[in-house]
Parts: structure tokens; sequence; C-alpha cells
């Protein structure tokens, strides 16, 4: 009797495993269309990779600028509307903080600090948050949820322009942010794309604080580890990116976007992903370009009633985040 209900368990057991098996072959089958599969090596017969049809990223940049040049006023309207949102629901730069460091700034000048280099270092403490108080947990949230919704709002607005509709700002905001649900999915998957390029920046950073590294060939090696974990991140979050943009599109599901993206990134990852640091390394240009002189002026006019640096960091984000998301729409039809 116990010998049947052994081998009556081990048959269950197979069966649940076989039923396993199966599911997985069907999902595999169904969402997994590319000739690439882990730990084996892709026959060059099936390696069919073109990236010469993919725009450069220069003309990507003059393409994505043109084009909110001509649509000014639907497209600066809705990073009006983000910027406002962003500022009294988020936080930005505080005025009264800033005619105080700007103050203890010039007891610095006076030790021979130059107000060039007074300068750079706003606009390094701008880039890293250190012109604003610590945000909440309430307002990084807040933040991350407005963000993403301006980023729908944008590509259901880029894509219907191009589809040649005439659409307001109402429309935009009434219609896009439909896909918000599957787009937090896709974040999701996006933030465990991440967890390597964490873990070695975490590690590297304490090895250096716990004294780890004695020697420099300890140093290259955890050097080494983190930069690789870095790659392998970047390496994923290129078709990520991509789904990002494609999860807006209607009917659109998580899976399905992160398929599609996956398809049309094939053998062009590094590529996709030279052309988006290109896109980060022109804002950072600009914002440079734009807020030093803005510094600059300020320090000169020393008018503690006008909030000029504020106001040009908060435009300059909704900006920033307005210019990403036409630039990834248009990087993603130059891919079909």
């Amino acid at each position: 009797m116990q010998q049947i209900d052994g081998s009556g368990k081990k048959k269950e057991a197979q069966s649940i495993m076989h039923r396993l098996k199966k599911k997985w072959h069907t999902l595999r089958s169904k969402y997994n269309d590319t000739p690439h599969h882990s730990f084996h090596l892709t026959p060059r017969i099936k390696r069919n990779y073109n990236l010469k049809e993919v725009k450069e990223a220069w003309a990507l940049i003059i393409e994505s600028a043109q084009f909110i040049k001509e649509h000014s006023k639907l497209l600066l309207g809705l990073a009006t509307i983000y910027s406002v949102f962003s500022y009294f629901l988020v936080g930005g730069v505080s005025q009264i903080d800033y005619a105080a460091l700007r103050q203890s700034s010039e007891e610095l000048m006076a030790g021979g600090l130059d107000r060039i280099t007074t300068a750079i270092s706003y606009f390094g403490a701008a880039l890293t948050g250190g012109l604003t108080e610590a945000p909440s947990e309430v307002q990084q949230i807040t933040g991350g949820i407005l963000a993403l919704l301006f980023w729908l709002i944008v590509v259901w607005a880029v894509r219907m322009i191009s589809a040649g509709q005439e659409i307001k700002i109402r429309d935009a905001l009434y219609n896009g942010p439909t896909a918000f649900i599957s787009t937090i999915l896709v974040m999701v998957v996006l933030a465990l794309q991440l967890l390597p390029a964490a873990l070695g920046l975490f590690t590297f950073t304490i090895a250096l604080t716990e004294q780890w590294i004695a020697t420099g060939i300890a140093g290259l090696a955890f050097a080494g580890a983190a930069t690789l974990l870095c790659l392998l991140s970047l390496y994923w979050l290129t078709g990520s990116i991509v789904a990002v943009t494609i999860v807006a599109l209607p009917g659109m599901y998580p899976m399905q976007a992160l398929t599609s993206a996956r398809a049309l990134v094939i053998g062009k990852r590094w590529g996709i992903a030279m052309r988006v640091l290109a896109m980060l390394f022109m804002q950072l240009l600009v914002a440079a370009l734009i807020l030093i002189p803005i510094f600059l002026i300020d320090n000169w006019l020393k008018f503690d009633w006008l909030p000029l640096v504020p106001l040009f960091i908060q435009v300059l984000s909704g900006l920033s985040l307005l210019f990403s998301a036409v630039y990834i729409y248009k990087l993603y039809r130059s891919l079909l």
C-alpha cells in the first residue's frame, strides 16, 4: 500500500513538472522570436544585423529639436505644466536657501575663489541635487509618478502628431496616461536590470571605505568587476528603454512591449546605448552653457527677490524630460 502511495506521489510530481515544462516552452515559443539563446553561440547565418538604418545621434538630436520647435505651442505647454506641478508637489530650489548659499560663497571668493569656479561648483551642485533639500519618501514617489505620467503624455502627443492628427493639450493629458499600469510593470523590469550595476558600485564603494584595497591589483580587480556589472546593466537597459516607449502604444501589454523591444534592438544594443549616452551628454552640455552664465549673472545682480536660478533650473528639468521623450521615440521609429 505504501509503495502504491509512493509511486502515485511520484507520478503526480512528474505530471506537475511536465505541465510546467510545457507551459515554459509555450511562453518561449510565443515571446522568444529571436535567434539567440543563453549560453549558446548564435550561428553566423542567423545574424542579420543592420545598424546603418538607425539614425546617428546627431541626426536624432537635430530631428528632435526641430520637432519640438515645429510643435512648440503644444509640447512646451506640456513641459510648463510638468515644471509647475513638479515644483509645487515635489519641490525645487528655494530662493531663500540659494541666496544664503550665495552670500556664504562670497566669503570664499574673498579667500581667492574666482566667480567662474564658483559658478561651475554651483552647476555641479545643481546636477547632484545639492541646491535643494533632501526630498522625503513621499516627494520621491510623487516625483517618480509625475515624471512617468509626463513621459506617457509626451509619447502619446508625439505619436499623434507624427500620425498627422491635430490635438490639444487637453487631449494629451486625458489620453496619454492610459498605459500607466503597463508602464509601471516595464519600469519594474528596468529596475531589476539596474541591480548588477548597483551591486558593483556598492561593492566597490565598500571596498574603498573599508580599505579592502591594499594593492593596485586589488583595486583594478574591484574596479573591473564593477565596470563589467555596469556594462551588463547598460546592455539590458537598451531594450527596456525602447520598451518604455512601445508600451505606450494602444493595446500593448508589458510582456509584448519587452519582447518587441528585444527583437528591435537585437545586434544593435551597443549602438543604441551610444546614442542614448550621446543624448545625455548633449543635455549636460546645453545645461552647462545655460546655467553657468545664469549663475554668473545672478552673482553680479545679487537680487534676493529675483528667483532667477530656481526658475531656470525648474524650466530646464521640464525641457530635459521633454527632449528625452521625443528623442527616444524618434530612436524607436528609426529602429522599425
